[in-house]
């Protein structure tokens, strides 16, 4: 028997975490989330999820303190970047492994780069800005 892929959102923003939550949901996704890195640490200690997808501004532990602790805690978890700010070519994502949707993105592209990353294909040519 097939195990439901867990995917841990993790976002600030309400709005986007619920129609993230929604979409993935609708999509046969098992899905958890979290407003900052704390919280999701918190979850994460409960049950490691499949892929995060992991916004980078947020308050408290932000989705940069937070990816540096997957890489040592969690390294065989996927993360999927999501910003809203333009990234320069040496930005620190750079270092990272993991596909960057610069928001707002396109719901197919999301769906897209959840698959890529559970199937832990290489990331889609668009998905660094």
């Amino acid at each position: 028997m097939n195990r439901t892929p867990h995917v841990l959102v993790v976002d600030d923003d309400l709005v986007i975490r619920e129609s993230i939550e929604a979409l993935l949901r609708d999509e046969g996704y098992h899905v958890t989330s979290a407003e900052n890195g704390r919280v999701a640490l918190a979850a994460m200690a409960t049950a490691t999820p499949d892929l995060v997808l992991l916004d980078l501004w947020m308050p408290e532990m932000n989705g940069w303190q937070l990816s540096e602790r997957l890489r040592t805690e969690a390294p065989s978890v996927p993360v999927v970047f999501m910003t809203a700010a333009l990234l320069a070519p040496d930005s620190p994502l750079a270092d990272h492994p993991g596909t960057v949707l610069t928001k707002p993105f396109d719901l197919d592209r999301l769906l897209a780069a959840v698959r890529d990353a559970l199937a832990g294909r290489p990331d889609p040519p668009s998905g660094r800005t």
